[in-house]
């Protein structure tokens, strides 16, 4: 049930915009205090435990799949320190090509009368060591797969979250 990277070596990530530093959402406040990311990691606990009302939660977990609450928490617009990636470069190629709405609710296509950039980030997730003749995994475990989860959403983009730590 989860979307593999064996037969693909690259991560994807597409944005509308360009960013000097591609933070996730908990961290693109630069002054944001303890005490802040705090109330927001409460927040995803929140989120967790109503999530697990759900009838699919409780299949899935019986069954012994990995369920990434985190990751599932960005999807539905949480602060937290997980930046979505894929491994579909179509997936990538929406995502630089539409734009959000306020509200967070819907995307709307760029429009073809107006010039714009889309930005596509490709991240090697494995690197071949000639010295050693081993292969590395270039997360280390920080990156878990979302998609397939018990949620249509996230199954549909493919989706994978990398963990990352303040700073």
């Amino acid at each position: 049930l989860l979307p593999t990277t064996i037969d693909n070596s690259f991560l994807y990530r597409g944005q509308t915009e360009f960013f000097e530093e591609c933070l996730p959402t908990l961290y693109r406040k630069k002054d944001i205090s303890d005490e802040e990311i705090f109330i927001e990691r409460i927040r995803c606990c929140e989120f967790e435990v109503y999530l697990k009302q759900y009838p699919q939660i409780e299949i899935f977990e019986k069954n012994k799949y990995n369920i990434d609450y985190l990751g599932l928490s960005q999807h539905y617009g949480l602060k937290t320190n997980v930046i979505d990636l894929t491994n579909s470069l179509d997936v990538a190629l929406f995502f630089a090509m539409c734009n959000m709405s306020e509200d967070g609710k819907a995307f709307s296509p760029q429009r073809e009368d107006k010039e714009y950039i889309g930005y596509i980030y490709a991240v090697r997730t494995k690197e071949y060591n000639n010295r050693t003749n081993k292969i590395k995994n270039f997360f280390d475990g920080r990156v878990k797969a979302i998609g397939m989860q018990p949620f249509y959403r996230p199954g549909n983009q493919r989706g994978f979250g990398m963990h990352l730590e303040r700073g």
